[in-house]
């Protein structure tokens, strides 16, 4: 990131410090919605957790002072879009950078997973379209993998261990890692992919459309969803504490989102344009609008091995559509979040 970029992102924060008060001020007066007795961190006497030169510090630190669902959106949106003008850049220097930064949000996600949730749920952006949600019965997982390559991160395995069930929307190496599938199993986990898509040499469950079944105390329902010639399953789970959250995959249109379905919380791929011929908005505005969620986390956004070209729907998605979602206008709130983020979200 350009030294240039820095000091107007920072200015910003600067700016609005001054307006609102200090940011612990902020933060009190703006009481996030926390799972059990968490609170947001003290970014004063924080650190990133890799003891890396962090050239998106602060980026890093106004994502932590304002995080997901609960700080201020107009800041973490000047942040994330700072942070997307260097993304949009192909060239390999920039993944020098990029992969500290990675490495160092996942960092939090190493620290943060030991912490007990009491009530409510926690759900982590991982790479891609990946997730960890942790509910006070269990831990479970979408479509995790490593993140880009040349980023030369894994995900530890005191991680992979708690994770009870990893659900795979399909067999795409940016949403399925045999690596994991393997380490997961190992633990004595279980690992839900669609039926066409057996993996050999792994146990896994293999769901077909409009199968149910009950893996780990969860209740599992998996429909169908277009992606091309390829089998895709979008899982519906419902967690022990009653709460429905639903995994789209790589669906590509809000018509093949099931019908007649309602859940509390959406974990969409920000780039459904419906089949091609609409904006990424008109297709994210158009899927929760037909499921209602309460609570939307997009993801699918910046995922490297796709070229960024914004004259080509199949070109890698910036942060900026995401962030142009109007969720005033929509059910329920929509978070846009950086990997190794979460939210805390306590059910309405």
């Amino acid at each position: 990131m350009s030294k240039q970029k820095i000091i107007l992102v920072y200015s910003v924060f600067l700016i609005v410090v001054s307006a609102c008060g200090s940011y612990r001020d902020e933060l009190g007066t703006t009481e996030p919605q926390v799972a059990g007795t968490q609170t947001t961190p003290n970014l004063e006497d924080e650190s990133p957790p890799a003891e890396q030169l962090n050239p998106y510090s602060e980026i890093q630190t106004l994502l932590r002072t304002y995080p997901p669902c609960s700080g201020n959106q107009e800041i973490r949106k000047g942040a994330i879009l700072a942070l997307d003008q260097d993304l949009k850049d192909d060239s390999p220097s920039i993944d020098q950078d990029i992969a500290i930064f990675y490495n160092n949000m996942m960092g939090f996600v190493e620290s943060e997973i030991n912490e007990p949730v009491l009530t409510g749920i926690r759900i982590w952006s991982m790479y891609n379209h990946g997730f960890i949600v942790k509910t006070p019965s269990t831990i479970f997982a979408f479509d995790l993998v490593d993140g880009y390559p040349m980023w030369n991160y894994h995900i530890p395995n005191e991680i992979l261990e708690k994770i009870q069930v990893l659900f795979i929307s399909h067999k795409h190496t940016d949403h399925r890692s045999v690596s994991i599938i393997q380490a997961i199993t190992g633990f004595g986990g279980a690992v839900v992919v669609p039926s066409e898509d057996k993996t050999i040499g792994y146990d896994t469950i293999n769901l077909s459309p409009d199968e149910e079944v009950t893996v780990a105390g969860l209740q599992v329902k998996a429909f169908d969803g277009l992606h091309g010639p390829i089998p895709i399953r979008i899982f519906q789970v419902t967690t022990p504490e009653g709460l429905k959250i639903m995994h789209t995959g790589d669906n590509q249109t809000s018509e093949t989102l099931p019908a007649g379905v309602t859940v509390d919380i959406l974990l969409l791929n920000a780039w459904v344009n419906e089949t091609g011929f609409e904006s990424p908005v008109v297709g994210v505005n158009n899927s929760i609008i037909k499921l209602t969620p309460k609570l939307t986390i997009l993801g699918h956004i910046q995922e490297r091995s796709h070229y960024y070209d914004p004259t080509d729907p199949k070109g890698r998605l910036p942060y900026e559509l995401p962030l142009a979602v109007d969720d005033e206008l929509l059910p329920g709130e929509v978070s846009v979040q950086i990997w190794g983020e979460h939210c805390d979200y306590q059910g309405k």
